[in-house]
């Protein structure tokens, strides 16, 4: 049973990516989905400079943060390690 509903999960993971990789396609180009890239009005060149900034920090941030060996320590205390796993 738990094969068959790790398929299920893998599927529907696999289509919700989908779905939403083609919606980011059609956002970028302007293509057949009701909000595109070019549809909010423009903000104040400083505001969006600052906004974009912040969250280019926090994604630094958070990668440098998950790249240390004792993040992956404390990490792996509350998230098991399930590999490999036995379908068998």
């Amino acid at each position: 049973m738990s094969r068959y509903l790790a398929f299920l999960y893998g599927a529907i993971c696999y289509v919700l990516f989908l779905g939403t990789f083609i919606y980011a396609i059609g956002f970028l180009s302007n293509v057949d989905v009701p909000k595109t890239i070019d549809s909010g009005v423009p903000g104040p060149f400083g505001q969006a400079l600052i906004t974009n900034l912040a969250l280019l920090g926090i994604f630094a941030v958070q990668h440098t943060v998950i790249a240390r060996p004792a993040f992956k320590e404390w990490w792996m205390q509350i998230v098991p390690t399930f590999l490999p796993l036995n379908f068998g």
